[in-house]
């Protein structure tokens, strides 16, 4: 328990809780500018600058840590090792993870040493931080050599300094939570070599789309929800499955330009198209998965209802298999 001594007028008093002395200083029972001591401190200084340093120290020290002892007995299968509830690791904790076999989800977690990170990720199958909201460079650093899947669907931001050093991880990188992609970070990201999920990123400049497409392995950006001729152009040159499950629909030109992407392409958003698109779709020669769209009131012959798909699709969760509807 943090604790909280109090001087005024050479005379000592406490000690006190964290809670208590909030409640005594609203009370009017202890002053901002009464002196105050907690553990750890080298000298007095006022309770207006001690009290909010003590509540984060009262914080932390109530947080739940995941230990060595607590890990151990779980540790050594293939299966997928889920342990909640935890916002810290130890490195004893984080050594013993480094010898499970199988996936680990630690989505409690808020915050990771370089070390840490290092042990967590030095195993070939999938590492879940989606509670890790922030990240320094050191510690993406130590992350990018992790090999299988790593989620950090927790970071809503990336620098271009986090970008460069999580584009060395060679798996699938998820990075879900990102809402704008900025065309730096995207620069960087385009080195990146396996999967690469960003699913939040709600928009992006044609020139940020342009360095991403240079991306070398499968794309997910199911939350774009529009889509320029600029970028179109530039995901027609990308290599790999592209999905864009967030657009409900595409300009012809867009169309065009989607046609010659070479990998395969999934539109499950899609609820109209003028016929010409959908002619210029099903000119795509790779794998083109779409949806079923009814078209309701609007008139029949200025849209196209989408079918299941026009061929298979074998790489996109584990072998998708429909109907061809058009040929």
């Amino acid at each position: 328990m943090m604790n909280i001594w109090i001087a005024r007028n050479q005379k000592l008093y406490g000690p006190y809780p964290v809670e208590l002395a909030h409640r005594y200083l609203q009370a009017g029972n202890l002053l901002v500018r009464d002196h105050a001591w907690i553990k750890g401190m080298g000298k007095w200084d006022t309770l207006e600058q001690v009290l909010p340093r003590a509540e984060q120290l009262a914080l932390i020290s109530n947080e739940k840590v995941l230990t060595g002892d607590l890990t151990r007995p779980y540790v050594g299968g293939a299966e997928a090792l889920r342990l909640g509830g935890y916002s810290r690791i130890t490195k004893v904790a984080a050594e013993e993870l480094s010898k499970h076999a199988g996936d680990i989800v630690l989505d409690d977690l808020s915050c990771l040493s370089p070390e840490e990170a290092r042990l967590i990720t030095s195993r070939s199958s999938g590492v879940s931080l989606e509670g890790i909201a922030e990240l320094t460079p050191e510690v993406a650093d130590a992350l990018s050599h992790q090999r299988g899947v790593l989620w950090l669907a927790g970071l809503t931001q990336l620098d271009e300094a986090i970008a460069a050093a999580l584009s060395q991880q060679r798996g699938n990188l998820c990075l879900d939570g990102i809402e704008y992609l900025s065309t730096g970070a995207a620069k960087e990201l385009a080195q990146h070599r396996g999967s690469l999920s960003l699913c939040g990123v709600k928009c992006m400049s044609d020139r940020a789309a342009a360095y991403l497409s240079l991306h070398k392995g499968d794309m997910y950006l199911d939350g774009l929800d529009s889509l320029s001729q600029s970028a179109a152009e530039s995901f027609s040159r990308h290599k790999g499955i592209l999905t864009l499950d967030g657009l409900l629909t595409l300009s012809l030109p867009s169309a065009q330009s989607l046609s010659g992407h070479e990998g395969g392409l999934e539109l499950l958003g899609l609820t109209a198209l003028s016929l010409e698109a959908r002619d210029a779709l099903f000119s795509h020669q790779g794998a083109l998965v779409t949806n079923t769209w009814h078209g309701g009131d609007q008139d029949p012959s200025s849209v196209w209802e989408t079918s299941s798909s026009v061929s298979e699709m074998e790489s996109i969760e584990d072998s998708i298999n429909t109907e061809a509807a058009h040929q």
